[in-house]
């Protein structure tokens, strides 16, 4: 996979953790700002929470790797970005 491709790939996963994010953030919450237990121990929150955990779990994995695998790309292209900002 080229960087390119992994760039793509990294602002889809983002994309879906977003969307199903503010999917979870649709449920009532109750004072401190947390879903109250009846949201809670319902089957569609609790699809969605799931949901949410596992395209995170799946973001968070691919970050690792893809850090790993273009530390040189990721250092160039910050250098350069902080180069045309100066």
């Amino acid at each position: 996979m080229s960087y390119a491709a992994a760039k793509n790939m990294r602002a889809v996963l983002d994309a879906s953790v977003a969307r199903l994010s503010v999917a979870l953030g649709t449920f009532p919450r109750g004072a401190r700002g947390l879903p109250v237990e009846s949201v809670r121990l319902s089957t569609k929150y609790r699809a969605a929470k799931g949901a949410y955990d596992a395209a995170l779990r799946t973001l968070q994995a691919f970050n690792r790797q893809f850090v790993r695998r273009f530390k040189n790309e990721i250092r160039a292209e910050r250098h350069q970005r902080s180069i045309e900002e100066s």
